[in-house]
């Protein structure tokens, strides 16, 4: 006897939207969840990048037990999605700003073995794609919130909507002014 299977994986339950997150999410996208819409695919998840499971990020959200962290240079999510576990299992009513382009550094268009990670469709990136599929795979979407903006944009913004962060990682461009230019306007803002 043929017995064909009804099971159906149960739809993505959104982490909860805690009241820190709803606040930023009034101010900082006019009461439209940035997330609403977006098909999850549980399958296409990759946290991949470098150094995302430093000691240093869940330290720091222990230590220091932010309500608003911000995350400026993101990639597809693995620092962000480290930040918001620790948020999450300490119980902290906390929200990651996560701030980049979402169109990769210099690097990925430069060195030929990089340029694959770009995940390129109709000749753009699509790692904001990846990025948003990566926090709501791991049920962290109530915690992380993307701006899909560079750096001086972003500090322009959250500064303000008074928006005050308590912890920056600073994980953008790679080159010295950039990153020089980075700590001197987002040091203002923290």
């Amino acid at each position: 006897m043929l017995f064909r299977s009804t099971f159906r994986p149960p739809p993505h339950e959104p982490d909860p939207i805690l009241p820190v997150t709803q606040t930023i999410i009034s101010k900082l996208f006019r009461g439209t969840n940035p997330y609403d819409g977006f098909p999850l695919d549980r399958k296409q998840k990759d946290l991949q990048g470098w150094n995302s499971q430093h000691p240093y990020l869940t330290s720091s959200v222990r230590t220091l037990r932010p309500n608003l962290i911000v995350e400026i240079g993101v990639w597809k999510g693995g620092s962000c999605t480290t930040m918001a576990r620790e948020l999450k299992s300490l119980g902290i009513d906390g929200c990651i700003i996560a701030v980049d382009t979402w169109l990769g550094s210099s690097e990925h268009w430069i060195q030929p073995q990089f340029f694959p990670e770009l995940a390129l469709r109709i000749g753009r990136p699509t790692l904001y794609e990846i990025f948003l599929n990566n926090i709501l795979a791991e049920g962290l979407d109530g915690h992380v919130l993307p701006l899909p903006l560079d750096s001086s944009n972003a500090a322009n913004v959250l500064s303000s909507l008074g928006l005050k962060p308590e912890l920056i990682h600073i994980d953008a461009s790679h080159d010295f002014e950039s990153t020089m230019a980075d700590l001197a306007r987002w040091w203002r803002i923290l």
